[in-house]
């Protein structure tokens, strides 16, 4: 469930494998976005590399070519320096310590961050769990007293409709028997019960860091 991208110069090309391989050990699902850029300060970083073999090379084909078609040889120092890779710039090699220091910090930065953040998120879906608790009681305390006041005003319908006439105290019963039916929510609210308290059990009992990242993840669509 990890989706990670990470960007950085060319140079540092070699640390892909090793970052990566680091990173899945803090950080098990997300979208995470790396962007790396190196800069060097420190004095010597650049360096001048002369490839004498490279240079008597050229100078003995250059003495082959006089040779065969009979022209004047008349490179010169100046003109062999600009020869391709007879003189190179390298760069020093990079401080790879002071490197993983700051993605180590980077990433302390990301992981508590985004722990925080989760364990909010954990405490507001709790809280909203226990809300809709409060609900579900309240209808199950209500759905009783509705089939009551449902047949109280069945009764004094019928009562007005027909008067002095005898009411039939079966039809009555029968019609407040299909309207109970009707309403009966006791396994939408079972169900509820069950859901809830399940999901709290997760929250309350898991791993904590790993369910601050999962939810994280859920609330961030990552």
């Amino acid at each position: 469930y990890l989706d990670m991208s990470i960007r950085m110069p060319k140079k540092l090309n070699f640390f892909e494998t090793a970052i990566r391989t680091e990173i899945k050990k803090r950080i098990q699902r997300g979208k995470v976005d790396i962007f790396i850029s190196y800069e060097d300060l420190s004095d010597g970083q650049v360096s001048l590399k002369y490839n004498e073999s490279l240079a008597a090379e050229y100078l003995e084909y250059f003495k082959q070519m006089e040779e065969k078609f009979g022209i004047e040889n008349d490179v010169r120092v100046s003109a062999l320096s600009r020869y391709p890779e007879i003189f190179t710039m390298e760069e020093g090699s990079e401080d790879t310590d002071e490197l993983w220091k700051a993605l180590d910090g980077a990433v302390d930065g990301f992981v508590t961050t985004r722990t925080a953040e989760g364990e909010h998120l954990r405490e507001d879906i709790l809280a909203k769990l226990d809300g809709i608790l409060e609900m579900v009681a309240f209808i199950e305390e209500r759905s009783p007293k509705i089939v009551a006041e449902y047949r109280e005003k069945l009764e004094a319908k019928v009562k007005e409709l027909l008067e002095d006439t005898q009411i039939e105290e079966n039809r009555i019963a029968a019609e407040v028997i299909l309207f109970s039916d009707k309403i009966c929510n006791d396994e939408e609210t079972v169900r509820l019960h069950s859901h809830i308290h399940g999901m709290q059990k997760i929250l309350q009992e898991s791993n904590r860091k790993e369910v601050c990242d999962v939810i994280y993840s859920w609330k961030n669509g990552k």
